[in-house]
């Protein structure tokens, strides 16, 4: 095998990646955090890509080669999962730690960061030791890097699997449901009441921060240029912080008693407003006003407010994503074909042609929006349950001592390493696309959730860290689930092979582990998870959306058109946020200007 397809499978991820950052990053990212979450990311698609190569070379190779594969697809495989190994675990998380670190300098946040992570690295490593000692007495004997592999992988493989089972269903379903304007919208509705109540909370315990923040700074000056310096710091961050978000000052107002006023004056009496809701649990690890003012309280102090307003930033980006949804899902149940563009009399040629284009493109866009956009994503819907149920049923029979997986009789059928490859590619491309997307739907992560141009360094951190936790053991999963025979000659299995030194972990549990998958795969297409969850108070878009009886979700329709209606009107008068004048609680009644195509009595 050449080294070309190996040297594309490593760069064409880096510009793939980096797209993909552009259009999710925040444009006030750090420059030197996207380098590190390129890479990253690369190397998560890097895998993907390697491991169809790894599978056409082995199944290439004579039968009694030995070892099947070349020392540069053995090379790059220890590359890449080592060095993603060390990102996941260990870089990613440090940065993360350090973009919410309330010390002022870099150099201080990396320290209180490597504090932080060494705490928990040295429990995992007590735990390791304990387990480590008992393989040597009950095994031949276990090292270290085995070790890790086998507990790093099967850490990787149980979550992974989990949210497989949850996205092979919800995949094909949201886009079936997709086609149907009314139900995404109705959908939307019922969530709209929660992420309300979301960014309402987060704005709360904002201002409990606040509150520490004001009387910590109106204290005596002390002789301590550091404790000075934190303490301008402070100031400026909570004058500073979201002091362009409107959306924050009308909730303010609102808890005051008040109407909006102007930001500075809204923000000057937070603190004062939210003493009296002291009875209000706030998440943020508060410190006592009255505490010793030296640069490690002070730090603290800082890092709350940090965390308290990355948490209002996420609040609101989701809830815009939510009303900028249901503008355009309401738009189009009243599709109209468009105006076509007259030009001038005596425009030139060029501005007849460009009117005309774009009158074309107009009407294209109409007539698929209008006709053919139903039946398309209906198509699709069905294809990707198709998938679906091929890849339930080789995770399903995995363990049987016959071969029941399709892919790998297709692909032992396959004529030349061209169609191998793309029949080997594309099942595990669905299969990663439908854990990263469960990943980041589940609003178990939503805290952390990934938006268009608005996600911040810490979302992409921790998306970036889990990312490349779950690609390997994926793959580990997929070439046991092909149960094709050049699998057990590739390189990446050898590389996994040293998980049999950790007995039931390297062995039995990746076989069946798959079952779960499967029972989730059941659960969530009858609903039962989410029903499962609201019983169990976990708040979640299942739990919202399946959750409770006919009234219940009826009352919580009711309150989305509310609120959502009062974010487009504000929207709609150019404020600066999508609800800027607030959400449903604790404003007056508006009247519903609603698009009544819909019955939203009914979910």
């Amino acid at each position: 095998m050449s080294t070309g397809p190996l040297v594309l499978a490593w760069l064409l991820p880096i510009p793939i990646s980096s797209l993909i950052l552009f259009r999710l990053s925040l444009p006030s990212t750090s420059l030197f955090l996207n380098p590190v979450l390129t890479i990253a990311w690369s190397l998560t698609f890097t895998a993907t890509l390697l491991l169809p190569l790894d599978l056409a070379a082995a199944a290439d190779a004579p039968a009694d080669a030995d070892p099947a594969y070349t020392p540069a697809i053995q090379g790059s495989w220890l590359a890449t999962y080592w060095v993603t190994f060390i990102f996941s675990w260990l870089l990613l998380p440090l940065i993360q730690d350090s973009i919410l670190d309330g010390h002022l300098t870099l150099l201080s946040k990396l320290r209180s960061a490597l504090r932080a992570s060494a705490r928990f690295y040295l429990v995992a490593l007590g735990v390791a030791v304990c387990v480590f000692v008992l393989l040597a007495l009950t095994t031949d004997g276990v090292n270290i890097p085995h070790l890790l592999l086998a507990f790093g992988n099967t850490y990787g493989l149980l979550l992974a699997l989990l949210l497989l089972g949850y996205g092979l269903v919800a995949v094909p379903r949201d886009l079936w449901q997709r086609a149907s304007p009314s139900t995404m919208v109705e959908r939307r509705y019922l969530l709209a009441s929660s992420m309300d109540s979301d960014l309402f909370e987060a704005v709360w315990s904002l201002q409990d921060v606040e509150l520490v923040c004001d009387t910590v700074s109106r204290r005596p000056e002390t002789s301590i240029p550091e404790v000075e310096a934190f303490r301008e710091e402070i100031r400026f961050r909570k004058e500073a912080g979201v002091a362009d978000l409107v959306e924050v000052e009308g909730r303010r107002a609102r808890r005051a008693g008040r109407e909006p006023s102007s930001p500075r004056s809204s923000s000057s009496s937070a603190a004062s407003s939210a003493a009296s809701s002291s009875s209000h649990p706030a998440d943020a690890p508060l410190l006592d006003p009255s505490c010793e003012l030296t640069p490690s309280n002070l730090a603290a102090l800082n890092k709350s407010l940090i965390a308290a307003q990355t948490d209002v930033r996420r609040a609101v980006r989701a809830f815009q994503v939510l009303v900028d949804e249901t503008a355009y899902y309401e738009s189009l149940s009243s599709l109209s074909p468009p105006e076509p563009i007259a030009p001038p009399p005596n425009s030139s040629a060029a501005t007849h042609l460009l009117a005309s284009l774009a009158n074309v493109s107009a009407r294209l866009h109409y007539l698929f929006q209008a006709h053919a956009r139903r039946a398309t994503l209906k198509l699709f819907a069905g294809l990707l349950a198709c998938l679906t149920g091929l890849v339930l049923w080789s995770e399903l029979f995995m363990g049987l001592p016959v071969n029941l997986s399709p892919f790998g009789s297709w692909m032992s059928a396959s004529r030349g390493s061209a169609s191998l490859e793309l029949l080997a590619v594309t099942p595990l491309l669905y299969m990663s696309f439908c854990v990263y997307s469960s990943l980041f739907k589940l609003r178990l992560f939503g805290r952390n959730g990934l938006k268009k141009r608005q996600s911040d360094g810490p979302s992409l951190c921790f998306a970036a860290s889990y990312l490349v936790r779950m690609q390997f053991p994926l793959c580990y999963n997929y070439l046991l689930m092909l149960r094709y025979p050049a699998s057990e000659r590739t390189a990446f299995m050898t590389l996994m092979q040293s998980m049999d030194t950790v007995p039931l972990f390297g062995t039995s549990f990746s076989t069946y582990a798959p079952l779960l998958c499967v029972l989730l795969c059941f659960a969530t297409l009858f609903n039962f998870y989410g029903r499962l969850l609201a019983s169990m108070g976990v708040d979640t878009d299942d739990a919202i959306l399946h959750g409770g009886d006919a009234e219940e979700k009826a009352a919580k329709v009711r309150e989305g058109v509310t609120i959502l209606r009062r974010a487009l009107q504000a929207k709609q008068r150019g404020g600066d946020g999508p609800a800027a004048a607030g959400g449903g609680r604790g404003g007056g009644e508006q009247e519903m200007g609603i698009n009544q195509t819909y019955s939203y009595s009914k979910v």
